[in-house]
């Protein structure tokens, strides 16, 4: 598993006398299941407290083979905590109570999944169902990347032969250095894919000696991406085998030739002031070279309800203030709104919530 804290450094913390086999981890940030880490494991999921202390939360017997585990945001999927399984080939969703509400089945080579951050992909639902069955008879699923709505509607967002056929781990670039795609890692052919909202399909890194696992590629705070590499062996295997030493790779973008690019460090985007509020908040952005700025306020299904900013600024401190109306000068509702900068090629946010 590969997870990276706010800061981007990573932490290891082990209770050998409870986890056997550690499958994926998720932060719960909104703190909806007590706060901590979510842990699914073989023997259950469980919660990790910061201490490193371990409690249960769901037991194996009731959900045997799960894997992946992941928090959706607040909006159509509730903000709960969702688990896959690939041997009985659901994904389900559970309350903080742990009672679970099935959202789709048949689902045969479930190994990943990712929740939509809005915008152009929406909120939700993205699942790597790869056929894997040339190394494993139990992962034969459809080769494909798919797109699963909030009532569970499945439908095949990506399908590119080769390049979905393998792809076992899924990340969205959060920051917008690599254009806010999505990424995949595929165990069978050692590679990293990038795939955008319209469902294109590249080969975007290659070069690895062993990808294994649903959480080998992850992106730090800052917008660098991941990857866990176990080194030359055969494919989908959890040990090398070979001579190649075992790594975690950081790829960063390239900078364009016609000059220094907008770095991440050279952007920031303030919480609302005030937060929650009623009925304006100001808005606070800092750059450090001017260029093109679009300021923008979606709600939580991701749909943009406002475009406050979209020009030139030069480098400084600016203020927008929002008044909680929609585009067309509408009131909007009470609720949780995201506020999304773009700069250049960096991405940042922050959400406000407006209280009527």
């Amino acid at each position: 598993m590969l997870g990276l804290d706010a800061g981007g450094g990573a932490t290891a913390r082990t209770n050998a006398t409870t986890l056997t086999k550690p499958e994926g981890l998720v932060w719960d940030a909104a703190g909806s299941y007590g706060g901590g880490i979510l842990i699914a494991d073989q023997n259950g999921v469980y919660k990790m407290a910061a201490a490193g202390t371990l409690t249960a939360f769901l037991p194996a017997s009731s959900e045997s083979g799960t894997g992946w585990i992941g928090i959706a945001p607040p909006g159509g999927f509730g903000g709960r905590m969702h688990m896959g399984s690939n041997s009985q080939n659901w994904i389900r969703s559970y309350t903080a109570a742990g009672s679970p509400a099935t959202l789709t089945t048949n689902v045969n080579g479930f190994e990943a999944a990712a929740f939509g951050p809005g915008g152009a992909w929406g909120s939700d639902l993205y699942v790597a169902d790869p056929d894997l069955r040339t190394f494993s008879a139990d992962i034969n699923g459809t080769g494909t990347i798919l797109r699963i709505s909030s009532a569970g509607v499945k439908t095949t967002f990506a399908a590119s032969g080769t390049l979905t056929q393998g792809i076992a781990a899924l990340a969205f670039d959060p920051v917008g250095l690599f254009g806010g795609d999505l990424f995949g890692a595929d165990v069978a052919l050692e590679r990293i894919v990038r795939i955008t909202p319209a469902g294109a399909v590249s080969v975007f890194a290659t070069g690895f000696g062993n990808l294994f696992g649903s959480d080998c590629l992850a992106f730090s705070p800052n917008g660098d991406l991941y990857v866990v590499d176990t080194g030359s062996g055969q494919p989908f295997t959890d040990t090398s085998g070979g001579t190649a030493a075992p790594r975690i790779v950081r790829i960063r973008p390239a900078t364009p030739s016609g000059g220094e690019a907008q770095t991440p460090t050279a952007v920031r985007l303030h919480p609302g002031v005030p937060n929650p509020f009623n009925p304006t908040t100001t808005l606070s952005f800092e750059l450090t070279r001017s260029g093109p700025v679009r300021l923008e306020v979606f709600d939580v299904t991701g749909r943009r309800v406002r475009r406050l900013l979209d020009a030139e600024r030069p480098a400084g401190l600016h203020q927008v203030q929002w008044d909680g109306r929609e585009d067309g000068g509408n009131d909007l509702a009470s609720g949780v709104y995201i506020v999304r900068l773009r700069a250049g090629a960096v991405t940042r946010t922050t959400r406000v919530t407006l209280v009527r």
